[in-house]
């Protein structure tokens, strides 16, 4: 374990080469540490999932584990940390892959797709670079393909979002503090169809909670 878990991160190479009997028993003592010991946490099951959550073939994952921890796979290395859902306010630089509590977002090379879990933009249109963001009082979004703007609590209100996660809940804006997109809600009107040029494209979901 000292080998392969270093600095709160285990490297999947160095685990990949592990005979599959010590790879469980390795994630046993990970996962009883992080839960400090307490009976009746982890399961045979957990421990399946995350190895099939190691051998899966995309780069970037994550799995919901027991008590508000989540397990996540970034390239060659896998992370367990606590799940955060204080209120608090947040600005960070987009990554190629962001997770902000349960909300997933991350870059793509192409999709067919264009619903609103799906955003296309020209990067010629707005100012680099981007930022994920929780709502400020008073957020406004102009919306594609309609004239003037609409408050961000209007929307959150029609698409039936809990007050909780309103506060939360992850916002693409760029240099400007522009709403680009309100993933899987709304886009602005800087969002590109498919028939016309765009090099950005991003992709949103959710990863339900699974505390079985």
């Amino acid at each position: 374990l000292n080998k392969i878990w270093n600095n709160n991160k285990l490297d999947i190479k160095i685990f990949k080469t592990i005979h599959p009997f010590m790879q469980k028993n390795i994630l046993h003592k990970l996962l009883n540490n992080v839960y400090n010991n307490t009976p009746n946490i982890i399961t045979e099951k957990h421990i399946i999932n995350i190895i099939n959550l190691i051998n899966n073939k995309r780069p970037n994952i994550s799995l919901n584990l027991p008590k508000q921890m989540i397990c996540i796979k970034e390239y060659n290395y896998l992370y367990i940390k606590k799940i955060n859902n204080k209120k608090e306010n947040y600005k960070i630089p987009l990554k190629d892959f962001n997770i902000i509590n349960n909300h997933i977002i991350e870059k793509i090379n192409n999709t067919k797709e264009n619903g609103n879990d799906i955003c296309k933009l020209n990067s010629k249109n707005i100012e680099l670079p981007l930022y994920i963001r929780n709502k400020k009082t008073g957020d406004t979004i102009e919306q594609l393909g309609l004239k003037g703007s609409k408050k961000l609590k209007e929307i959150f209100i029609e698409n039936k979002i809990p007050k909780q996660v309103r506060d939360t809940y992850p916002i693409l804006v760029d240099n400007k503090d522009r709403i680009i997109w309100i993933p899987n809600l709304k886009k602005s009107k800087f969002n590109i169809q498919n028939n016309e040029f765009y090099d950005i494209i991003l992709r949103y979901y959710e990863r339900k909670e699974n505390n079985e």
